[in-house]
């Protein structure tokens, strides 16, 4: 209804294309469902970005359904599946250049780089920060705070490794991964 009573607003048509991505990940069993969702989602991006080519949630929005792509993976030519993976880093690297606050784009930056031939773990520890920095709530701090704790101590930094496990063990107790951390720190 929003999108309707103001045409020019993008915020609405980027909820929808979100909903889309969200669609895609659930999924998984259904490649079809998901292609279908991401297009969807991308569609409602370059929507958004026809109003706003500088709007910071649209390109978080079509870098992670591009990355999300990537990783399925639904694209078989290897090619075209890297060219995802850079044009998702591109749009997401964009994305925290027009707004530093972008506490999403920096979370996906991490995995991304995580899964980037060219990344170095400093790149994925860096992104993980900024996205705790920006927001110590995200919805997927636990991934987080997990990609901090085992690249920190992939690195050799193990006093930092302890801290992001003891973080990751505070504010989430029931998960095992940060059982798992610590383990790797005794």
């Amino acid at each position: 209804i929003a999108e309707h009573l103001d045409p020019r607003w993008p915020d609405p048509i980027v909820l929808r294309g979100t909903l889309d991505y969200w669609q895609s990940r659930r999924a998984t069993g259904d490649p079809g469902l998901a292609n279908k969702t991401i297009d969807a989602g991308l569609a409602h991006a370059e929507r958004a970005l026809a109003m706003d080519k500088n709007n910071a949630d649209a390109l978080e929005l079509r870098g992670d359904l591009n990355y999300w792509r990537f990783l399925y993976p639904l694209e078989p030519d290897s090619a075209k599946r890297k060219q995802l993976l850079f044009s998702a880093q591109a749009d997401l690297e964009r994305a925290t250049q027009l707004n530093p606050s972008q506490a999403g784009a920096y979370a996906m930056l991490s995995h991304l780089y995580a899964n980037h031939p060219e990344k170095s773990l400093v790149d994925v520890i860096l992104a993980a920060s900024q996205a705790l920095e920006k927001d110590a709530y995200l919805s997927n701090a636990d991934a987080v705070l997990n990609r901090l704790a085992h690249a920190t101590y992939d690195i050799g930094q193990f006093a930092d490794a302890d801290r992001w496990c003891g973080e990751g063990r505070r504010r989430f107790p029931a998960d095992p991964r940060f059982v798992e951390c610590e383990l790797l720190n005794m």
